[in-house]
C-alpha cells in the first residue's frame, strides 16, 4: 500500500538527501539519511499506516489464479486509476484483502476488484458435448481464445461435466457466447422426426428423394425408422431441416370421400379392388385408406398438394381425385345441367344438332331463344380458331 500511495517518492521530495527503498518481495523498507530524518520518515510511515482502511471479504478460490495474472493485475490497476482510487489487493485462501487510504475509497476499491473478474455461469455438457471436447477442434478453439485474450481468461472443465469460464469483465460475455456457439455448431445431435402413420407411408413410398434432398441441403443425415426419421446433425442444422420438413409435410392433404354402394367393401378387399388401388396410388402418388363400419364406408385419400373440389347442390359426387397437383376429376350422379361450370362437353354430330336428350336439355337450361341463336354463339366462340 505504501508503494501505491507513493510514500517513498513523497518522502524523498520532502526530505532532501533521504532515500527510501520499499522491497515488496521481502516486505522490507530501507531508509537512508541522517538520524533525525530517518526517525521523521519512520514516524510518518506509521502515521500513514494507521490511516489506511482494510476490508476482507470472501472470494471464490477459483479466481485466485486469474487474480495473480500480471495482465489482470494491470487491468484492475488501470480501472482503479480511472476511478481515482488508490488501493492494493490480494486474493488467497478464499479471501479477498483490499487496503486503501480511506473508508470510502476502500469500498470503491472492493467493488472495482470484485467486478473486474467474472466467473460462470457454468455451461452444462451433454453426452454429445463430452465427445466433442475430446477432439482436436476443441483444443484448437481453446488455443485460439488463449492467444487472443492472453492472461485474461481461464476455462475449467469439472468432473460434473460443466465448463466454467473465468475472465475479466470486458470479454466475459463475448467469450461465453463464443463457447455456446462452438458447441452448437460442432456438436452432432440425433433426434427423431415423427409424423402420422399415413403421412409416413406416403413419404416412404413416394417422397424419399424429396426428404433426402431437404436434409442434404442442411448437412443433416437422415435415417428411415419404422415410426419416423432419425436426423443427425448440428443443433442449427437440425432446426433448419425440421422447419423445411414440416413445411413440406404441411402440403399433404387428407380428403374424405363417402361412397355408398352395395358390395363395395368386399370389392375393395378383392384382388381386383387392390389392383385398382395400386394403380391409382402409383399413377397419382397418393395413399388410399379405407375404413368400414355398419353405417358407412369412407376411403381417405392422402395426396401432396391435394385440394377438395366444390360439391354442387343437387348432385352426388361418387368419386374424385386430383391430378397434376391442382386439377380435380369427379364422377357425379345427377343432372349435368345443374352444375355450376363454365363449359359442358357434349357428344353431338357434326351439325351440332340439339334435338333431343342431353342436347335438348342443354338448349333449354341455357335459355337460348332458338337453336339458331345457340349455333351463332358457338360460331363466334370458335371464330378465333377458324381464323
Amino acid at each position: 500500500m505504501l508503494i501505491a500511495d507513493k510514500f517513498d517518492r513523497d518522502m524523498e521530495v520532502k526530505y532532501t538527501g533521504a532515500k527510501v527503498t520499499i522491497n515488496q518481495e521481502n516486505h522490507e523498507i530501507e531508509i537512508e539519511g541522517v538520524d533525525s530524518v530517518v526517525k521523521n520518515i519512520q514516524a510518518e510511515m506509521n502515521q500513514r499506516k494507521y490511516t489506511y482502511k482494510k476490508i476482507q471479504t470472501t472470494s471464490p478460490v477459483k479466481l485466485e489464479q486469474i487474480y495473480r495474472s500480471k495482465i489482470v493485475d494491470e487491468y484492475i490497476e488501470h480501472k482503479l486509476e480511472q476511478a481515482d482510487v488508490i488501493a492494493v489487493w490480494e486474493a488467497e485462501h478464499g479471501k479477498l484483502h483490499v487496503i486503501s487510504k480511506s473508508g470510502e475509497m476502500v469500498d470503491k476499491a472492493v467493488t472495482i476488484v470484485q467486478t473486474s473478474v467474472k466467473i460462470g455461469p457454468p455451461v452444462k455438457l451433454t453426452t454429445e458435448h463430452k465427445s466433442l471436447i475430446e477432439t482436436i477442434q476443441w483444443k484448437q478453439f481453446l488455443s485460439k481464445l488463449s492467444t487472443e485474450h492472453k492472461g485474461k481468461l481461464q476455462i475449467d472443465i469439472s468432473e460434473d461435466s460443466e465448463i466454467t469460464l473465468l475472465s475479466t469483465d470486458d470479454i466475459h460475455d463475448e467469450l461465453l457466447e463464443d463457447i455456446h456457439d462452438f458447441l452448437d455448431t460442432n456438436t452432432i445431435y440425433a433426434e427423431m422426426w415423427r409424423v402420422e402413420e399415413n403421412v409416413l407411408q406416403l413419404l416412404m413410398q413416394y417422397h424419399r428423394h424429396d426428404i433426402r434432398q431437404i436434409t442434404k441441403g442442411t448437412n443433416v443425415k437422415c435415417k428411415e425408422q419404422s415410426f419416423g426419421f432419425e436426423l443427425t446433425g448440428t443443433k442449427n442444422d437440425l432446426e433448419s431441416a425440421k422447419r423445411k420438413l414440416d413445411t413440406f409435410v404441411a402440403q399433404i392433404k387428407e380428403e374424405p370421400y363417402s361412397v355408398s354402394k352395395p358390395g363395395i367393401s368386399e370389392f375393395w378387399k378383392s384382388d381386383k379392388g387392390r389392383g385398382i388401388q395400386n394403380s391409382v396410388e402409383t399413377a397419382h402418388h397418393v395413399i388410399l385408406k379405407s375404413s368400414y363400419d355398419r353405417s358407412n364406408e369412407e376411403p381417405d385419400v392422402f395426396d401432396i398438394g391435394a385440394r377438395s373440389g366444390d360439391h354442387h347442390s343437387g348432385s352426388n359426387v361418387m368419386a374424385s381425385c386430383t391430378v397434376y397437383g391442382t386439377r380435380m376429376i369427379s364422377v357425379t350422379r345427377g343432372d349435368i345441367t345443374d352444375l355450376d361450370v363454365d363449359v359442358i362437353v357434349y357428344s353431338a354430330n357434326s351439325m351440332l344438332q340439339l334435338n333431343s336428350g342431353l342436347g335438348k336439355a342443354i338448349l333449354t337450361k341455357g335459355n337460348f331463344k332458338s337453336y339458331l341463336h345457340f349455333s351463332i354463339c358457338m360460331f363466334f366462340f370458335d371464330l378465333p380458331r377458324l381464323l
